[in-house]
């Protein structure tokens, strides 16, 4: 009897029980090298001595001048702006500022020792205002 056209039947060797492990452990090995090259990067701090200026420093009679001091207290053309309501006459000021004169400018005096979120955040007040010119105020260094 003749089995043409017929498939014969295969047992199949049933499930393969192996895995490529290669691929992952390149993938590891890439990862282990970059973590190793960039946690010195991450973790290296750079020593920043910020300028100081002699004389005094060329101020816009323009521009609005604000300051802050080692406490975090805001000022305003060197009057202290009342803790409760700063940010309220500080954004009423810049927006003043930006409908006085286009391109409006600030200055900021703030110690070197005022908490860096309080400087971010008048900042962040400035830019939201339109207040895009923002310059620093530097003093000479003390003897």
């Amino acid at each position: 009897m003749s089995r043409f056209g017929r498939l014969t039947h295969r047992v199949s060797p049933g499930p393969l029980h192996e895995i490529n492990v290669t691929p992952l452990v390149d993938v590891m090995l890439v990862l282990l090298v970059l973590a190793l090259v960039g946690a010195p990067l991450a973790s290296h701090r750079l020593p920043l001595s910020l300028p100081q200026a002699a004389g005094d420093p060329a101020v816009s009679r323009a521009a609005l001048v604000i300051g802050i001091d080692a406490a975090g207290t805001v000022s305003l053309a060197g009057r202290p702006l009342p803790e409760g309501s700063w940010r309220l006459d500080l954004a009423r000021a810049a927006a003043e500022a930006v409908r006085r004169q286009s391109p409006a400018e600030a200055h900021m005096d703030a110690d070197a020792r005022a908490p860096h979120g309080r400087v971010a955040e008048v900042m962040a007040m400035l830019q939201a205002a339109g207040l895009s010119r923002v310059g620093w105020l530097v003093r000479p260094a003390s003897p």
